[in-house]
């Protein structure tokens, strides 16, 4: 996959910073085009009961055009049955669409076909975000916010792995609420309308902040299902 040169450091990394050892990770440095009954036969040859396999990335792995709907649903053909062979989660990393981060490049029917999408966005200066953007089964997660981190693993350089962002979640929360708050002053507008003015945040968090706004009453709920400040908040 991408970055292969640097993945010894990258686990070093993360064991080192969170002061445990990682067992079991077994990995593909060569490039490959994914062959799911292939590699389920060297994966039953060498003994391993897989729990999670990453495939780092599509566009790299798939035989074929990604922008071709029969090479897309080959692939994905390829997934489910490597999935249900190993009993074991498939992921496959691959990039936003040219024009925009609301869907994954290349085929449509990728997105339609898989169980959970979640997108990686950096926010600037070695911060990110990951966003829920489907969930077959269940709600979506909230945003999950993290950074980048130099970790002396003893070589020359440090090695980097990625930790959770508690105050970039505080300050971009913040920062979205009051967002939110402000284009509710003196008009009432609904959930979707709402929603469109805080863009970068997901809609489960949206909904879950909604829900405490109300129950708050900083925000209140019209018979016409438009949403407004409540008096005190208008006045205020």
């Amino acid at each position: 996959g991408e970055g292969r040169s640097g993945i010894n450091s990258r686990f070093r990394a993360w064991e080192a910073f969170n002061k445990v050892e990682a067992h079991d990770l077994h990995y593909i440095t060569e490039p490959i085009t994914l062959d799911a009954q292939k590699l389920y036969t060297s994966i039953l040859h060498y003994g391993l009961s897989p729990s999670m396999i990453i495939i780092d990335t599509l566009s790299s792995t798939i035989e074929g055009d990604e922008n071709l709907p029969h090479d897309m649903a080959t692939y994905l053909q390829q997934m489910t049955y490597l999935s249900e062979a190993c009993s074991a989660a498939v992921c496959t990393i691959h990039h936003p669409g040219w024009t925009t981060d609301t869907r994954p490049r290349g085929a449509s029917n990728l997105a339609p076909t898989i169980d959970t999408l979640i997108l990686a966005k950096s926010n600037g200066e070695r911060r990110g975000i990951l966003k829920c953007q489907k969930q077959k089964e269940g709600e979506h997660f909230d945003d999950i916010y993290y950074r980048l981190q130099d970790v002396d693993i003893g070589e020359k350089k440090p090695a980097v792995t990625i930790i959770p962002d508690i105050n970039s979640n505080g300050k971009v929360s913040i920062q979205l609420e009051n967002e939110l708050l402000t284009s509710l002053n003196g008009k009432q507008l609904t959930a979707v309308e709402l929603q469109n003015t805080v863009p970068e945040m997901s809609r489960a968090t949206f909904y879950r902040r909604l829900r405490e706004l109300i129950k708050e009453g900083a925000i209140q709920r019209g018979e016409t299902g438009r949403y407004s400040l409540s008096s005190e908040e208008s006045q205020a």
